[in-house]
């Protein structure tokens, strides 16, 4: 009679999951076709076509992603439907040699693309890059879920790591920049207000806004460079992207694992969404942000990597503070990891905005001068720490899954 009692009440909850996935599902899809449209008509249309290179880099990220974890979304409702049993996360993955492997191997085809980029071939070029751009800020990611998911997804469900990967690629980025413009917003306006108090900063804001409108009224991009070198800038850039943002991302990033049962959930399972939602971040940002410097594209998603094991790494210290709290009821135990988590992030941002300007600084001063040995040895400096920060992550989050793996 118990059994009775359960059996209509059981259907309703599985129909409801599948609704919303289905719900998520479709206006990802939506977007992904409307990118597509724009990504092939883009090249077409543009007066531009140089132009239409970096454009098609950001129409080509959002259709992947959006057809990508839209597909995949369905994929997993349609099998909830048919109760098909859900297939185990060890399965799901090619070995991680692979993805390392497609990420080297993107990187060397992104570099022969761009270099056979002309005026002649720009258009050519606009539809074929941008596929590459995408295995790269792909491929990094995956290589570190796939590397967890074959040493700890034996019995761990397959659906959940996928839905963490979208949450971590889709739902808290989203979240976060919406937080982040809506607080950046908010300090540029109690900045701007408090310096107008003043004689002095009312002339460096006239002086900052000239700058701008010389540099758009030139097209010249070297008065903004100029601009972005100023001390207030740099002071203003450290404080919102090495201190706001790590709280803000580190909240959001792994808040899938909150969620997790209290019963039945192991180190290995909670691990899994952990990594798998940093690594959904990573490949969000590196979509986005990679292209953001064709020129300089084989060097930016080579360092995208470093980040890339940033996010992954704190994404299995955060997802080891909410097993604790949620599992173990000790709570402790995630505001310490969380705050750690959010040093780490902070470190890695700080240094990469202190190591931009110094490389700005380099380019602008004259060559074997003191200023630019100084201003070099510094980047190196800079670049050698973030090595170090990044390999201290890499080993972090390797052993990580060998504790996880050893539980199991």
């Amino acid at each position: 009679m118990n059994r009775e009692s359960l059996e209509p009440t059981a259907a309703p909850v599985s129909r409801v999951r599948v609704g919303v996935l289905f719900l998520i599902a479709a206006p990802l899809s939506l977007c992904g076709l409307c990118a597509t449209v724009f990504y092939a008509f883009t090249p077409l249309t543009a007066n531009n076509a140089a132009d239409s290179i970096y454009s098609n880099v950001v129409f080509g990220s959002l259709a992947a992603l959006g057809i990508g974890f839209g597909s995949a979304l369905v994929w997993q409702g349609l099998s909830a439907w048919r109760a098909h049993a859900a297939r185990p996360a060890a399965r799901l993955f090619p070995p991680a040699w692979f993805f390392g492997g497609g990420f080297v191997l993107a990187l060397v085809l992104g570099a022969i693309t761009m270099a056979i980029n002309s005026d002649q071939s720009a258009r050519i070029v606009a539809y074929i890059f941008p596929v590459w751009h995408v295995l790269a800020a792909t491929f990094a990611p995956l290589m570190f879920v796939a590397f967890a998911a074959r040493r700890l997804g034996a019995a761990a469900d397959g659906r959940a790591v996928l839905r963490a990967l979208a949450w971590g690629a889709l739902g808290s980025t989203t979240l976060a920049l919406l937080l982040e413009a809506i607080i950046g917003v908010i300090i540029i306006g109690i900045a701007v207000f408090a310096l107008t108090l003043t004689p002095a900063g009312a002339a460096l804001l006239e002086q900052l806004g000239a700058q701008v409108e010389a540099s758009l009224a030139a097209d010249d991009p070297s008065v903004l460079l100029e601009m972005l070198r100023q001390p207030i800038v740099i002071a203003g850039a450290l404080f919102y992207l090495a201190l706001i943002i790590p709280v803000i991302e580190e909240t959001l990033k792994t808040l899938v694992v909150a969620f997790a049962a209290s019963r039945g959930t192991r180190w290995a399972d909670a691990l899994l969404w952990g990594v798998a939602a940093g690594a959904g971040f990573a490949i969000f940002e590196n979509a986005l942000n990679g292209g953001a410097v064709l020129a300089a594209w084989n060097v930016t998603m080579s360092l995208r990597l470093g980040a890339t094991v940033m996010h992954v790494a704190t994404g299995a210290l955060m997802a080891r503070g909410w097993y604790a709290a949620r599992c173990e009821r000790r709570w402790s135990q995630l505001g310490l990891l969380y705050v750690v988590s959010v040093f780490f992030h902070a470190l890695w941002n700080a240094t990469a905005i202190v190591l931009s300007s110094r490389t700005l600084s380099v380019g602008a001063a004259a060559p074997l001068t003191w200023d630019t040995l100084a201003a070099t040895g510094i980047g190196i400096a800079l670049a050698s720490f973030q090595v170090m920060l990044a390999v201290f992550a890499g080993a972090g989050f390797v052993r990580a899954v060998r504790s996880a793996s050893t539980s199991l």
